[in-house]
């Protein structure tokens, strides 16, 4: 026979975990984003993805990226937020191809 009292509410549903666990709720989305920084010496702009875009710039401007080690210091020109990386990796893509390098031109000429 069925007895709803013994149904497990949404609210009490993590009291049926082992000892000493505990549900994580709600589960928190990442952010990601893409970003474009120019080089404050240079001609040089750099396009990349992250999910801390603050802990990054601070990368690239202590020198932590070799690949652009050389170009420093940077100024952010350009980001956009995405909830999925997917997303996230096709802007990078379109910003590195042609018509995004000519948006970001644009960008620096206003």
């Amino acid at each position: 026979m069925y007895n709803s009292n013994h149904m497990l509410s949404w609210r009490n549903w993590d009291t049926c975990l082992p000892a000493g666990r505990r549900a994580v709720l709600p589960i928190t989305m990442t952010q990601f984003y893409v970003y474009a920084i120019k080089s404050l010496n240079n001609n040089y702009v750099y396009i990349g993805l992250t999910s801390n875009l603050e802990k990054r710039l601070k990368e690239h401007n202590r020198g932590k990226t070799k690949s652009n080690n050389s170009y420093r210091p940077f100024k952010l020109i350009f980001s956009k937020t995405f909830s999925s990386r997917t997303d996230a990796r096709n802007a990078e893509r379109k910003l590195k191809q042609g018509s995004g390098r000519e948006f970001l031109k644009r960008l620096l000429l206003e």
